[in-house]
């Protein structure tokens, strides 16, 4: 069956098979049994979800937890060569400059001013909220839907289905919450067409590698090995439809998609 998306522009964003055996190679996994000449891209829902682990989430057990939940494929990354990289920030921007509708949820203090009426909420260290922008209805602010992480996605989850956004990029600052997190969205992601993807980044100086997680819409349960930060930062920005191919952009972590034939 045909099915040609335009999040997935010819020359750009799909994959030949020659280049998902490279990948597959690798990474150590298997190449599946598909004509060479047949185009496949990776299936992802229409909404990606950005979420960063910023302070203490420093447990590098949780892509083991996570190896038996549906729809979802994590790895620890390899360990950091030299410099710090987290991409987060430089993400926003790339989606802004690509024209993207996006819901920001920041740190205190930190916010964004982008060519579209993004809505931006910062939150303190408890995840409770201190600025938005622009105005939203007060009940959506209330304490209670914010000052636990798991709630505060079905919060998100609600914004996300009032506001139509095409990303959301999300700090939580609690640590301790990420796998509660994970199951929220490996729950709820894929009946909203959305494909989630959440890390920890690594810790040179404290010797902590982070991991990366991918759950929703389009992602087959794997162990993801191989991958470092600067390949899941292209895996992001290929869920994303945003440009992967950039210079030390790493390469997306194949192995996380199903494949559809285009």
């Amino acid at each position: 069956m045909i099915n040609r998306s335009a999040r997935f522009p010819t020359g750009h964003f799909f994959l030949t098979m020659m280049a998902l055996m490279m990948v597959e190679a690798l990474t150590g996994c298997e190449s599946k049994s598909v004509p060479l000449e047949t185009e496949l891209a990776p299936e992802t829902g229409d909404i990606s979800v950005v979420v960063c682990f910023s302070n203490g989430e420093r447990d590098n057990s949780i892509p083991k937890a996570m190896a038996e939940l549906p729809s979802t494929a994590a790895g620890q990354f390899l360990p950091p060569v030299g410099e710090k990289l987290d991409f987060f920030y430089s993400a926003i921007s790339e989606a802004d400059n690509a024209g993207k509708l996006l819901i920001l949820v920041l740190p205190e203090g930190r916010s964004f001013t982008g060519s579209r009426d993004h809505l931006i909420v910062q939150i303190d260290s408890n995840g409770l909220p201190v600025a938005v922008i622009p105005d939203i209805v007060p009940e959506m602010l209330e304490d209670s839907l914010w000052d636990n992480p798991v709630v505060r996605q079905q919060t998100i989850l609600q914004l996300i289905s009032f506001l139509k956004p095409d990303m959301i990029f999300q700090v939580i600052p609690e640590a301790g919450s990420s796998l509660g997190v994970i199951k929220f969205w490996q729950e709820h992601a894929e009946q909203n067409n959305i494909t989630v993807s959440l890390y920890s980044p690594p810790i040179t100086e404290n010797h902590y590698r982070g991991w990366g997680a991918f759950t929703g819409r389009g992602i087959e349960n794997q162990t993801l090995k191989g991958m470092d930060m600067r390949g899941f930062a292209a895996t992001v920005r290929l869920i994303s439809g945003l440009e992967w191919n950039i210079p030390n952009g790493g390469y997306p972590a194949m192995q996380a998609f199903y494949l559809m034939e285009l």
